[in-house]
């Protein structure tokens, strides 16, 4: 492999981290370990450098690198992913290498060192005994892992579980769920060591392992950060091509975690569909225990509809805004998140949130954190709605338009009257789903052409506004899967709009899969992609054998 023969001078590793444009050279020669990129201040190049050191020990030997590494605190994740380099190769790091910020968390991926050299580390660096730990339930290292004398760690645990095929790990996952108390000493999140670690720690699929790995994706100037759970190697797996593990139908002791009790300690899983049904029905207790620090796909839409069916889902969040700006991220949706709290306490009957003002004068609640559906799925008191249009007059056509699903005619009467009231077309089309709603169209026709309104208004996003909550707000479905995975297109079927602020979601055909008797599934699994319900006769197309009463139960 190519190396330079010189070590730059430090105006040159100033340039190049100056250069923040994007370049596939850079990356690929990264990826492949020829060489250090001229473009180090591009975030997608750093993540290739740091993959290829990760995977390429003549690129961590570098001069430059040392000398990059070297350059300031903020090049510290290479120094890591240099450590973690040589670590895995069988070479131990000096002291002058070792230093604050470069103690390297993953060192058994993408491969795991001798065990020597492990116990050589763990004696020069006593506080990567946990590190070492994990490692040993990698590679099945069983005595070393007894001689460190850990915590019975749960992220150990959960990858010796995984790494079950092999007789060290097994004895490592025995010996810590033998303990009568677990701790969460490593975080695979944060890539922390805790030192004060959290007693009665549990099972809960937060680890890392190896399996998970294996997903990739390749680089591309727009590469996103956060698309997998884990980022232990610190490269969020950029590769020079993209491995997607096909997602793991669940078996039957995976599935009744679905409609049952989550266990102490979870089963070596995805988790992803348990984190997003969680979601789905506002469940506070599951989804406070599932989900991640950062939303996994779906869960932003998932979290919607939890919130406008569950008081206790709005109020939770309420209380924990951290939590709606990490499943948001991005503030048109973290908006409508807040929306959706503040329709939920709208249907409760409580309007103090949206009419409150601080001590300057201005709305606690601005006007685009303002909610429209207030009436699905709870109808708030007829009282309720014209005091709301009167002290919030931005809220007046959500108003109207529940006055007309609930068929309050006074209140509709006083609040299209309030100055600067006109109606629109999701007023106009509330109207017409109803057997009362033609004294509400005749009266918004008459006041259109009173006030010589050509066509009624549509808001920018109005779509999902002329939807039907009740029949698009809930779909059921008459598709059987085959199979019932692990993955987020367990609850879309494909969909791009829908009534929660235009999100497309749909979890009829899980609720199908979980309502159907177990010998219907086996005939859904034996046609391999599944098959449609008669809803004419409420019976599967496809005749199944006939059960036997054991199939039954």
């Amino acid at each position: 492999m190519p190396t330079l023969s010189f070590h730059p001078s430090p105006s040159s590793l100033t340039a190049r981290l100056e250069r923040v444009t994007y370049s596939r050279p850079d990356c690929s020669a990264a990826l492949r370990g020829f060489s250090l990129p001229q473009h180090l201040g591009n975030d997608v190049v750093r993540l290739a450098l740091v993959a290829g050191i990760r995977r390429h020990l003549d690129l961590a030997r570098l001069p430059e690198l040392a000398d990059l590494c070297a350059y300031s605190s903020a090049q510290n994740v290479f120094a890591r992913a240099r450590n973690a380099r040589l670590i895995m190769s069988g070479e131990i790091p000096g002291q002058d290498m070792m230093g604050e910020g470069c103690l390297p968390y993953c060192i058994w991926h993408p491969e795991v060192a001798t065990e020597d050299t492990y116990r050589t580390l763990v004696t020069q660096y006593p506080s990567m005994k946990y590190q070492v730990g994990r490692a040993c339930a990698v590679g099945g290292y069983i005595d070393l892992y007894r001689e460190l004398d850990l915590l019975p760690d749960t992220s150990i645990a959960e990858e010796a579980r995984e790494n079950g095929g092999v007789q060290g790990a097994r004895e490592i996952y025995h010996l810590i769920m033998a303990m009568p108390t677990r701790y969460k000493v490593m975080d695979d999140y944060t890539r922390k060591i805790s030192t004060s670690p959290r007693a009665g720690a549990q099972l809960n699929a937060d680890t890392a392992v190896i399996a998970s790995m294996k997903s990739t994706r390749k680089y591309s100037a727009d590469f996103p950060a956060h698309w997998r759970p884990f980022n232990i190697g610190e490269d969020w797996g950029i590769a020079e091509k993209s491995v997607s593990p096909k997602p793991a139908a669940l078996g039957s002791a995976e599935m009744d975690l679905i409609d049952g009790p989550l266990p102490p300690d979870l089963p070596t899983m995805n988790k992803h569909l348990l984190i997003l049904m969680a979601a789905y029905m506002g469940n506070v207790d599951r989804y406070a225990r599932l989900r991640r620090p950062w939303p996994v796909k779906a869960e932003l839409k998932c979290l919607l509809r939890g919130i406008y069916h569950s008081t206790f889902m709005a109020t939770w969040l309420a209380r924990n805004d951290s939590i709606v700006l990490a499943v948001g991220r991005h503030p048109s949706d973290i908006k409508a998140l807040r929306r959706a709290i503040h329709a939920r306490r709208v249907m409760n009957n409580d309007i103090a949130h949206v009419i409150a003002r601080n001590e300057a004068g201005q709305w606690i609640v601005p006007d685009d954190e303002l909610p429209y559906w207030i009436w699905y799925p709870t109808m708030p008191q007829r009282q309720v709605i014209p005091r709301l249009a009167q002290l919030r007059p931005t809220m007046a056509a959500a108003c109207l338009r529940a006055c007309i699903a609930a068929n309050y005619r006074e209140d509709f009467e006083a609040i299209i009257n309030l100055p600067g009231v006109v109606p629109d077309s999701a007023m106009q089309f509330e109207a017409g789903l109803h057997g009362w709603g033609d004294y509400y169209a005749e009266d918004i026709l008459r006041r259109q052409e009173a006030l010589g309104i050509e066509q009624l208004a549509a808001d920018w996003n109005w779509e999902w506004k002329e939807m039907d909550p009740w029949r698009e707000g809930n779909p059921s479905s008459v598709e059987l899967l085959g199979e019932l995975k692990d993955w987020h297109e367990a609850v879309s079927s494909g969909q791009d709009g829908g009534m929660y602020e235009g999100m497309g979601l749909e979890t009829g055909r899980i609720e199908l899969w979980m309502s159907c008797p177990r010998w219907v599934r086996n005939a859904a699994r034996a046609n391999k992609h599944g098959f449609f319900a008669d809803v004419s006769s409420a019976v599967f197309r496809e005749e199944p054998k006939k059960p036997t009463l054991k199939d039954k139960t």
